[in-house]
């Protein structure tokens, strides 16, 4: 979704995925370069931005990927760690930290101070899936009562939907 938010503000995005067969999926979205993790990416983004400062970085992932993104940052950029999917502690670089001077942020939307802004972000996020922009690779819908298989699929892979329509 912060992809599809982010173009919305006429922002360009630089995405990172783990796996090659994600890059399909991550482009869809609209992101304007895609690229697998690797010591070779921040290259590689450099190249696809014609060497444009990147300012802002998110890490929903944590452990090396965290390095990777800090690496591609511009020299005072921000990066910002909202969740920590690979179970693994941030890491960043001391050059990152030091000679970049990159600021390092920690987010929870539930924050008090983010609390009174939450009903303005699903606004903008619900007028954004409303217009289309964003959709769902879903592979599978389940109902309630088949709560034990969505969970077997999703931790196969692939994004399942609860269905809560109780009147079909």
């Amino acid at each position: 979704m912060s992809i599809v938010i982010a173009k919305s503000r006429g922002l360009s995005v630089a995405g990172i995925v783990r796996r090659p067969e994600h890059i399909p999926e991550i482009e869809k979205l609209g992101a304007d370069f895609v690229g697998v993790e690797s010591l070779e990416l921040p290259k590689q983004i450099q190249t696809a931005t014609d060497g444009a400062p990147i300012a802002l970085g998110l890490d929903a992932v944590g452990g090396p990927a965290t390095e990777t993104i800090a690496s591609a940052l511009a020299p005072g950029a921000h990066l910002v760690v909202y969740a920590w999917l690979s179970g693994v502690p941030i890491q960043i670089g001391q050059a990152d930290l030091i000679v970049k001077k990159l600021s390092v942020h920690g987010f929870w939307m539930y924050y008090d101070k983010y609390l009174p802004k939450i009903r303005a972000a699903l606004t903008e996020a619900t007028n954004v899936v409303a217009s289309g922009k964003l959709t769902l690779p879903i592979t599978q819908t389940y109902k309630p009562s088949q709560i034990k298989e969505a969970i077997e699929h999703a931790q196969r892979g692939g994004k399942i939907l609860l269905d809560f329509d109780y009147k079909t």
